[in-house]
């Protein structure tokens, strides 16, 4: 795997970056130290789960613990993993499962939230950070999946009927409570905060929304400026969200969701900018797409951006940021796909 040079920072000049392979024993694991300055570095752990044929991370903790899909021997059917903060990787299916197991997200203590399908449909699921596997499906649904949980056990997600597709809160003790957006619409939540605010997109007749749901269930829409499209993937604890939106010409950017102000971004020459996740701390991180390949960024809380791609990839795909900043997502190489963590 070659190592490029793969960061930069917009408006800040950094240079004198170099780059150091570090030698390992864990299976399908490399690492690459990237390093501006002395005492100025980023590691990037590229991982596979063994014997698999894509490895993809979704989510990150606090500590550090990483969850997603893999596949291997050929198919197309996914299994769950979950790497913990010193790189021991644990498989699992949820019982039954015969088309799929995904895990979505996980939370500071380690339980995991995501679908799997079986005959009877797909359903979601909850793993507890003992390990055991409980099925979540919303009463009177044909399908559920399970897209987000805090650090309470709070679950969201969204499930469909034959009246359409609901959004869903359910609580750590098992009680879910079913919520739409007013006037006939389809409601998708993503992301659900620490404080348990809510957020996602919506459907209507006028086109696609951004919405946030408080910890109340006070219901807000939101629209970034001329937009024909606005979808919210990720919520902190000040109920700044992010997503993207597509412009009335037809371009994608980037936002940061506020209260009612919608702040726009996107990568400089970039075609497209997508926000995939925030933390704590108000640091966005994403993808764009720009020359023909698929890059990473952050975005700090006073909008600097800094572009990065993984050691070897074509293209960068961030899905999940930390307090931290630790970044997790998906690597894509002539290959496959690799899971990677990026830690400042």
């Amino acid at each position: 795997m070659s190592i490029p040079c793969c960061q930069k920072t917009l408006g800040i000049s950094r240079s004198n970056v170099s780059a150091k392979r570090v030698a390992s024993a864990v299976l399908g694991l490399s690492l690459v130290l990237l390093c501006s300055t002395p005492g100025q570095c980023l590691t990037y752990t590229v991982f596979d789960v063994p014997g698999a044929d894509n490895s993809d991370a979704y989510a990150i903790n606090a500590v550090g613990v990483v969850t997603g899909p893999y596949t291997s021997n050929g198919s197309n059917v996914s299994h769950g993993y979950v790497r913990d903060a010193v790189g021991n990787i644990t498989i699992f299916d949820v019982k039954g499962a015969t088309s799929g197991t995904t895990p979505n997200a996980i939370n500071d203590h380690g339980a995991i939230v995501g679908i799997y399908g079986d005959a009877g449909g797909t359903h979601g699921f909850l793993r507890r950070p003992s390990g055991k596997i409980v099925s979540i499906d919303v009463a009177g649904s044909s399908s559920t999946t399970a897209t987000a949980i805090n650090k309470a056990g709070a679950i969201t997600g969204y499930y469909s009927d034959g009246a359409g597709t609901h959004g869903f809160v359910r609580d750590s003790h098992g009680i879910a409570a079913s919520f739409d957006m007013p006037g006939p619409t389809s409601t998708t939540p993503y992301g659900i905060s620490q404080n348990g605010s809510i957020t996602g997109y919506f459907v209507d007749a006028k086109g696609t929304h951004g919405f946030v749901r408080d910890a109340q269930g006070a219901l807000t829409s939101f629209d970034a400026p001329n937009s024909a499209l606005t979808m919210a993937f990720s919520i902190n604890r000040s109920d700044s969200a992010t997503g993207y939106y597509r412009d009335k010409s037809g371009y994608f950017f980037g936002f940061v969701y506020s209260g009612t102000k919608v702040t726009p971004f996107y990568v400089p020459n970039a075609v497209r900018t997508f926000g995939r996740a925030i933390n704590t701390k108000g640091i966005v991180t994403g993808d764009f797409a720009a020359s023909g390949a698929i890059g990473g960024f952050i975005r700090d809380y006073k909008g600097f951006i800094t572009t990065f791609a993984a050691p070897g990839a074509y293209a960068t795909e961030p899905n999940a940021i930390n307090a931290a900043g630790v970044v997790a997502g998906t690597a894509l190489d002539a290959a496959g796909h690799h899971a990677f963590v990026r830690t400042p």
